[in-house]
C-alpha cells in the first residue's frame, strides 16, 4: 500500500515477488502491499482451478505445498530465496475468484 493507504500496482511490487512467486503481469485487479508481503488479484476460474493453477506456478518456482486437505488454501515452503513461507487462499466473490498470497521475508521468518 502507498503511504495514503491505497493498494499499489504491479510496478510497485518488489522484483523478488515475480522472481520467487509468480508473474504479476496480466493479473486482474492486482493489489500489492509489499511491506506486509501480500499480493492479491482476481481470476474467472472456480476456486479449485484457481488454487491448482497457483499451486503449479509456485511449485515451478521451487515451492513445496504443505497439505491442508483443502482445494482453496494452503501453505507453501521453500528451502532458499528471499521468502521461505507462503500462505495462499482463494475465495469466490460474485463471478470472480479472489486470490491472496502472503509471504514472510527471510529476515522476518528466521
Amino acid at each position: 500500500m502507498s503511504s495514503a493507504g491505497t493498494p499499489t500496482c504491479q510496478s510497485d511490487a518488489p522484483v523478488s515477488f515475480e522472481e520467487e512467486l509468480f508473474t504479476l503481469d496480466g493479473r486482474d485487479d492486482l493489489r500489492v502491499d509489499a511491506r506486509a508481503g501480500i499480493v492479491g488479484f482476481t481470476v474467472e476460474d472456480p476456486i479449485d482451478r484457481a488454487f491448482a493453477q497457483l499451486s503449479s506456478e509456485l511449485e515451478a518456482k521451487g515451492w513445496s505445498r504443505v497439505g491442508s486437505g483443502s482445494s482453496a488454501y494452503g501453505t507453501f515452503v521453500k528451502s532458499g530465496g528471499a521468502y521461505r513461507w507462503a500462505l495462499a487462499s482463494c475465495v469466490r466473490s460474485g463471478t470472480a475468484t479472489c486470490v491472496v498470497v502472503q509471504v514472510v521475508p527471510l529476515d522476518e521468518g528466521a
